[in-house]
């Protein structure tokens, strides 16, 4: 109470009276799996929890010594496009599903690529045998939980700076079959022109890494730092080399 006493005294009448009755709601529902519109408290929404969702989880973990408020929370999404009608169910090129649903479907793809500029994933042509994803950063970790690209042939594509690596190396600790593209030396002197300081480099180990991609982010650093970051590849280049793995 005293860590939260200038907010709770920030509160007006209204909203006091609110965080009362949510913290009475959720300590006698502690696991209800409801999502916040559903909350049956009058005057509460998603925007109000939002606001004070801060507040309600340390009061709530006092009074109750629980960590989550043990609400639902919307699926993560996928981007996904289908660069092969034949893997498409039902016609649909261009998705975005949640991760279970995208594990249950029964296609066998040649070749998963995952890219992390998601334009780069709407540009991409048709591909025989092929579906493209988007990475979406650190949490491209969550592909593990997809069978088909977990245990497919994986080409991925992030920013030329030490976090693309970083994420490089997350995506091959999960899947059994993954090469990078557009992630060399060569690609990196090709567009010197276009590099920028990479403002808070990873310090992460990547113990997943190629020894040719350990010296990539070793000469990165040399380099002062520096980031490629992909949408600056030109699209005709870019497209040539994928297309040839």
């Amino acid at each position: 109470m005293r860590r939260s006493a200038r907010r709770i005294a920030e509160l007006d009448d209204a909203d006091f009276d609110r965080l009362l009755l949510v913290l009475r709601w959720l300590e006698a529902n502690p696991q209800s799996g409801l999502y916040i519109r559903q909350l049956p408290v009058r005057g509460v929404d998603t925007k109000w929890v939002s606001t004070h969702r801060g507040l309600v989880e340390e009061l709530f973990a006092a009074l109750t010594g629980l960590e989550s408020l043990g609400l639902g929370a919307p699926p993560v999404l996928v981007r996904m496009r289908f660069l092969d009608p034949q893997l498409s169910p039902g016609g649909l090129v261009d998705v975005s599903a949640p991760v279970p649903e995208l594990a249950a479907l029964d296609i066998q793809p040649r070749t998963v690529f995952v890219f992390e500029n998601l334009e780069s994933v709407i540009a991409m042509p048709p591909v025989p045998g092929a579906v493209v994803l988007h990475g979406a950063g650190y949490a491209v970790d969550r592909l593990e939980r997809i069978p088909w690209v977990r245990d497919g042939r994986v080409v991925y594509w992030g920013d030329l700076d030490s976090h693309g690596f970083g994420i490089l190396n997350r995506i091959r600790s999960a899947c059994s079959n993954v090469s990078a593209v557009l992630m060399d030396s060569e690609t990196l002197e090709a567009y010197r022109d276009l590099w920028v300081k990479e403002p808070v480099p990873s310090t992460g180990t990547f113990n997943h890494l190629l020894p040719a991609e350990q010296q990539m982010v070793e000469h990165l650093g040399r380099q002062g730092n520096v980031r490629l970051e992909q949408e600056r590849i030109e699209w005709r280049y870019a497209l040539e080399q994928l297309l040839t793995r």
